[in-house]
């Protein structure tokens, strides 16, 4: 009766090793993916650029110096295009 709760019992070790070998391999980061859809994502813009509202981009100055304005609303770009959020 030993030899068939032994054999059972590692059976069971094996299946738990090769289910948690399977979970680790399915849920691993892919190499490059991530940080290519970042940049898709992150587009800056420049002067002259339309914005979504349908205004135009341009350079305002203010009193954090020169900046990225919408004409039709309130969105602001710093000089490199990269969004800038109004609290």
């Amino acid at each position: 009766m030993g030899y068939v709760l032994t054999a059972g019992f590692v059976v069971l070790m094996v299946c738990v090793a090769v289910a948690v070998m399977f979970v680790r391999s399915e849920t691993r980061p892919v190499d490059g993916a991530p940080g290519l859809t970042v940049r898709k994502l992150a587009r800056r813009v420049a002067h002259g650029d339309r914005c979504r509202c349908g205004g135009t981009v341009g350079i305002t100055s203010g009193q954090s110096g020169d900046l990225l304005g919408c004409t039709g609303c309130n969105r602001w770009w710093g000089m490199d295009g990269r969004r800038i959020t109004q609290p």
